[in-house]
């Protein structure tokens, strides 16, 4: 089952979900720095416990896609621009990592406002 790794964020893959998962860069050091920072993970993790992790599509505004007509199968394909890098997230009442370098996830506490840089 795939989780996405945001502090506080319960959305997993379901059957019949709209919601899409998306990996972090890592074949480009500033881009994946810059999605760690907004995630508030660590600099430090290693590349391997990073390629595990997924962000879903609530961190992600409509502007951050480019949508394509898939020809064969006619249907709208979403794939995030290459600039973009998760922005809304929720307010949180402490702030620790949201998915440590062991892999396992920090404590968390929600709060029902959204907060987007």
């Amino acid at each position: 089952m795939v989780m996405c790794v945001v502090k506080g964020c319960d959305s997993k893959s379901k059957v019949y979900s709209t919601i899409m998962f998306h990996r972090i860069p890592t074949k480009n050091k500033k881009r994946k720095n810059q999605w760690l920072a907004a995630l508030n993970i660590d600099l430090k993790t290693p590349v391997e416990s990073i390629k595990k992790w997924r962000v879903c599509s609530e961190h992600f505004g409509p502007d951050d896609y480019l949508e394509n007509m898939d020809s064969v199968t006619r249907t709208t394909v979403r794939r995030l621009k290459d600039t973009t890098i998760p922005t809304i997230f929720r307010l949180y009442s402490s702030s620790p990592q949201p998915m440590q370098s062991d892999g396992t996830r920090a404590e968390i506490m929600f709060m029902d406002e959204l907060m987007i840089y």
